[in-house]
């Protein structure tokens, strides 16, 4: 019998129209009608050739948002879009060293003690808080999928920021949010070395599902940045001057970075039943940057 995965068990399964007290094991997700499932990935009859290739199409349609923050509106095609999505439940979500493969374990992160979002790492293990040692870590976790690292590339290469080309993606979050309660409160990404961080070395994401709306927090030093001449700690501990709204869309990516690395971000909402990808209900996130 093929092994399911952890991710088609959590968006095969409705969610409880509000956030639970606690943080809920899969197999405490109820069965529901009331949100739209996840098709069965046998059943989604995709394009030829679709679940083996993630191509990225950028464009030069983006939008700065402040300096070394851009938004990349129909990044992905809708095949792009079905094969990021089979790509985490294969590639992902569902990996061992020996056979057969296990699923990997989605873990539950709280905002203001409810549950508000589910993570798992690859090529390095993803980490909630201050755990460095786990993040540290290559083991335990699937190995970063080739195409992630080549979407990395295509993303820092369309900015108007010069980013350097010798830049690799060593690591990816594959992010869950429930639709009726999904969100994630205010932080900066501090997850890589030192060495990337100061560096200004850049994170892509990418959306699938309903819409997000991502807030980031600018202060007037980010504003004020010159290209190039900051480094990535330049947000860190500033005053915030005024705060901007980014509604992700289904297919949308979203770059940051150089003076930007450090810019306090945030997932107030997703907007239910917004998702123009059927395979998706709620938002599939997929978070890509070098480790340094």
């Amino acid at each position: 019998m093929a092994a399911v995965s952890a991710f088609d068990r959590l968006m095969a399964t409705s969610l409880p129209s509000a956030a639970p007290k606690h943080r809920p094991k899969l197999d405490e997700l109820r069965s529901d009608t009331t949100l739209t499932h996840l098709a069965k990935r046998l059943s989604l009859a995709p394009s030829k050739g679709a679940r083996h290739r993630f191509d990225v199409a950028p464009g030069n349609d983006y939008i700065t948002i402040a300096p070394g923050i851009y938004h990349f509106p129909k990044a992905l095609t809708a095949d792009a879009q079905e094969s990021l999505v089979w790509q985490c439940d294969n590639d992902v979500m569902q990996w061992s060293d020996t056979e057969p493969k296990y699923p990997a374990k989605l873990q539950p992160v709280s905002t203001l003690g409810f549950t508000s979002m589910y993570a798992v790492g690859a090529g390095r293990r993803w980490s909630y808080g201050s755990d460095t040692k786990r993040l540290h870590d290559t083991g335990d976790c699937a190995a970063l999928p080739a195409s992630f690292a080549k979407a990395y590339a295509t993303m820092i290469n369309a900015c108007p920021f010069f980013f350097p080309e010798s830049l690799e993606c060593t690591m990816a979050y594959v992010n869950y949010y429930p639709r009726e309660w999904g969100k994630l409160g205010w932080h900066s990404d501090r997850d890589a070395s030192r060495k990337s961080t100061v560096r200004g070395d850049p994170v892509v994401s990418f959306s699938v599902g309903d819409t997000a709306n991502f807030d980031f927090a600018i202060p007037r030093a980010l504003d004020e940045a010159k290209l190039g001449l900051s480094n990535g700690l330049t947000c860190l501990n500033q005053p915030v001057t005024r705060t901007v709204r980014v509604r992700l869309k289904s297919g949308d990516a979203l770059v940051f970075g150089g003076p930007a690395r450090q810019v306090r971000h945030r997932v107030a909402s997703i907007d239910a039943r917004t998702s123009t990808a059927p395979m998706v209900a709620g938002r599939l996130n997929v978070t890509l940057r070098s480790w340094g």
